[in-house]
């Protein structure tokens, strides 16, 4: 009899930094992300995802909302652009209209997703877009 081995999750091995400020999409985004494999850091605001990356660089993607106090998220995606070039950046947002997405695009970021996003449309920009560990860019 020939056993079949469970599948992995398609986030396995990952590490995402998430920023939103607002507590129940952020618990949302996490729960999501580490039920598919990865495991997610999760800060309220962009000031605080500068420090964690200030600290620990080790990250493969970071979602960030596009609104946030502080340090927003086409703010945080320069800066993650000028001290991590190779760590993508996609954005969250409720207003996915042109102009934002023309504003997601100059800050850096890989794409815009539409908040609240849909489960397979963000693993699927995550499986898109993340750096995975061992590979060069």
């Amino acid at each position: 009899m020939i056993m079949e081995s469970p599948s992995l999750p398609p986030l396995q091995g990952l590490r995402l930094l998430v920023a939103e400020d607002n507590e129940i999409t952020l618990c949302v985004l996490q729960e999501i992300l580490e039920g598919e494999g990865a495991r997610v850091t999760g800060v309220g605001d962009g000031e605080q995802a500068l420090a964690v990356l200030d600290t620990d660089d080790d990250y493969q993607l970071v979602l960030t909302d596009l609104r946030m106090p502080l340090v927003d998220g086409l703010t945080l995606a320069r800066r993650c652009h000028q001290r991590l070039p190779g760590v993508p950046v996609v954005g969250l947002t409720v207003e996915r209209l042109p102009e934002t997405c023309a504003q997601a695009e100059e800050a850096g970021m890989v794409e815009l997703l539409e908040k609240p996003p849909d489960i397979d449309a963000l693993v699927a920009a995550v499986l898109r877009h993340a750096r995975w560990p061992g590979t060069d860019d």
